[in-house]
This record gives structure tokens, C-alpha cells and sequence, in this order.
């Protein structure tokens, strides 16, 4: 039997959801509006049709398909077809069906850390070897700002003839920071160099706020060894309607369309005809991105007096939405624990992603600005108690 564990964020979730008055930051939920109205509306009139009644394509239904190839190619200026394209259930259920169709038993997927903590258990149910690697850091500069700083270099000395993967989240889950083109392709001219593949994890695009994001989508059709992973459950607060994508080399696409379809038969007809009329309206997410905008603001300056005091660390995210809080101890799984029981506010304990930032705790500031603020107020008055 193939052991697998549940993060532990996931565990505090039902925890905080079962507790009266508990102010939830752990899971990494978009939680400022839930899907908006007109796509609500838009399920409601296919559901009046037959549409949704029936089994459908293994790789999803070709409308989909056709609507996700021409936004990316009007977003990233580059040439994707529907045939590059199949649509999964979310993005994870993309990451499950690579990790089965391109790994075999033994191999080595390299996971710079930190990272988000389900890409381990997919990797083992794929039979092969997660290899974290200490890839993100934080600096300190001479205003005493932190930042984030990937170093690929680490992730190249962790390279053996074992390495079949490379999965990077970009932006990134939980660090709040995210890969440029200078990165990216150095990644992409390394994996082909070495026939590895490289898997680009992309659900946060739509909330980059600062700073520079390159998306792998472009290098598709130019590479054997990239794909990349998109989904709505971020970008269209769809997390419920688990509706994802994956664009990949297309003769790939037989082999995916075999797991899927021996898998999950096929992605849910509802949901994908639902993601059509999303990807035609963007606006509906605006007022939404620009709550978490305002969230993130609310979060990170109103941990500051700690940060002045020096209890707590933490990084200026410019996207996602995240904050990946350096607390003073060694391995701060307790103290999460004592928050969520004595504060009443759910975080997740930095262990889960990955064994480097057992001092960190993750927080998902994509809620109510109200909430947010509630919850901060919470935290300070914690920490000012234990210290």
C-alpha cells in the first residue's frame, strides 16, 4: 500500500470550521465573493438543457478546449491550439494525471521549497521519489525589507539520473513570490538539456501584483519537456466546480486522454461549460482581485509591530495570496495549534511545505477585509500575550 499523509492545514481546516467564532486562514481559499453572480446564473440556463446529462470527452469538451488555446494566446502572444489543451479535474487533478502518465516507479521529482504540500502525495501515488531541495530564502536588504530570492542553482545540484521532474508553482504557493523570464528559461534550457520535464504549476496568474511573472505557456509548443498547469479555482473562485487545465506537447495527448479517462472518466460537463462563460468575462473578478489587493495590506502592515518587535519575519508578498511568516521557533507546529485553540484563528504550520520552514506558518489573507482584519487584531494580541 502506498503511504500517503494529509497536510496538516487540511486538518486544522475542519478543526476551525467545527469551532464557533474561529477566523480561518489556513486553507488556500479565495473566500472575498465565492463565483460570481453572472456565471452562477449562466450554469442555472445550461442546466435547463440537456448538456451537462451526458459523459464527455476524456480531455474535456472541445468549446473549452478552443476558448482556454485563444485566451492564452491573446495573454502570452504565442501559438496554442486546442490540441495543446485538455481541461482537468482542477489543477491538481492536471498534476495527477501528468505525474501518472510521464513517471515511472523510482523516479526522483524535485520540489523546491518551499512549495505546496500536495505535489509530494501526488509524486507517491505516482510510485516515484519527491526530493525537496532548499530553493527560496529570504534577504534582508539595507532598509530591513525581506524578499524572496529563488536560487536555481541549488535545485541543479540536486539533479541525479533519477530526475524525471521539476514541479515549481509560479506565482508561487506559499512564498507570495514569482519566477521571470530570465528564470523560466534557464529552467527550460536546463530540463532539455537533461530530458527532464518541467512542470510550471501557474493557478495564481491573475493575482501577481508586483514585480515580474513569466508564464511557461509560450515554450509549449517550442519544447518537448515543458507543460503547464492553469485552473479556475483561483482565477474565477471556481474552487468548488473543480474545473483545471494543462497545456502540454500534443502527442502527449493519446496518454493523457487514456488516464483520464480511467481516472475520473471525465471532467464535469457542468462546471466546464460554466468555465467557458468565465473566460469570456474577466471583469467579473476584478472588484474580487482588488479585495485581495486590499487584504494583503491589511495583513502585512497589521503584522508589523511584531515584525518591529522582532517576534515575527515576513516578506512583502507582490502575488498570490500569501503571507509565509518566520516565527522564532524551531518548529512552530505547536504554537499553530495554541493559536487556533486559544485565538480562535486557523493558520498552517510551515512543515507542510517542506522540511526547511518548520519555523514558518502560512496565511491565507484572500477573505473578508473584515476577517482579515479580526484575525490580525487576533494574532498580535496572541503573540503580545506569549511574549
Amino acid at each position: 500500500m502506498i503511504k500517503l499523509q494529509t497536510p496538516v492545514f487540511k486538518k486544522i481546516e475542519e478543526q476551525a470550521q467545527s469551532m464557533q467564532d474561529c477566523i480561518s486562514f489556513s486553507q488556500g481559499a479565495l473566500r472575498v465573493g465565492g463565483v460570481p453572480g453572472r456565471i452562477r446564473e449562466y450554469a442555472q440556463e445550461i442546466l435547463k438543457t440537456d448538456k451537462a446529462d451526458y459523459y464527455v470527452n476524456g480531455l474535456g469538451i472541445m468549446p473549452l478546449r478552443q476558448e482556454i488555446a485563444e485566451n492564452l494566446q491573446k495573454k502570452y502572444g504565442t501559438t496554442i491550439n486546442p490540441e495543446h489543451v485538455f481541461v482537468t479535474h482542477g489543477g491538481i487533478g492536471g498534476l495527477n494525471t501528468i505525474c501518472l502518465a510521464l513517471l515511472n516507479a523510482g523516479d526522483e521529482v524535485i520540489l523546491p521549497a518551499p512549495t505546496y504540500p500536495v505535489y509530494q502525495n501526488v509524486i507517491k501515488a505516482s510510485k516515484a521519489i519527491p526530493v525537496f531541495v532548499d530553493a527560496s530564502f529570504t534577504s534582508v536588504y539595507e532598509n530591513g525589507a525581506n524578499e524572496w530570492v529563488f536560487d536555481f542553482d541549488r535545485v541543479k545540484s540536486a539533479v541525479t539520473s533519477k530526475t524525471k521532474m521539476i514541479i515549481i508553482p509560479n506565482p508561487s504557493n506559499p512564498a507570495g513570490m514569482s519566477l521571470g523570464k530570465n528564470d523560466v528559461l534557464a529552467i527550460k534550457e536546463f530540463c532539455e538539456s537533461n530530458k527532464i520535464y518541467f512542470v510550471s504549476d501557474e493557478v495564481y496568474e491573475h493575482f501577481v501584483f508586483e514585480g515580474e511573472f513569466y508564464s511557461a505557456t509560450p515554450l509549449v509548443a517550442k519544447s518537448e519537456y515543458v507543460l503547464r498547469v492553469g485552473s479556475f479555482s483561483k482565477n474565477f473562485s471556481m474552487s468548488g466546480w473543480r474545473v483545471g487545465f494543462v497545456v502540454s506537447p500534443a502527442h502527449m495527448m493519446s496518454t493523457f486522454s487514456a488516464i483520464q479517462s480511467a481516472t475520473i472518466c471525465c471532467p464535469a460537463a457542468i462546471s466546464q461549460y460554466a468555465a467557458i462563460y468565465a473566460l469570456g468575462h474577466p471583469e467579473l473578478m476584478d472588484e474580487q482581485i482588488a479585495i485581495v489587493k486590499l487584504d494583503r495590506e491589511l495583513a502585512y502592515n497589521g503584522l508589523q509591530p511584531l515584525v518591529k518587535q522582532g517576534i515575527l519575519s515576513v516578506a512583502y508578498p507582490k502575488s498570490g495570496f500569501y503571507l509565509f511568516v518566520k516565527t522564532s521557533e524551531k518548529d512552530c507546529s505547536e504554537m499553530v495549534m495554541d493559536i487556533l485553540h486559544k485565538a480562535k484563528v486557523a493558520l498552517a504550520p510551515g512543515k507542510d511545505f517542506g522540511p526547511f520552514s518548520t519555523d514558518f506558518f502560512r496565511l491565507c489573507y484572500a477573505r473578508d477585509p473584515k476577517l482579515v482584519q479580526e484575525g490580525i487584531d487576533r494574532l498580535c494580541n496572541y503573540f503580545k500575550e506569549r511574549y
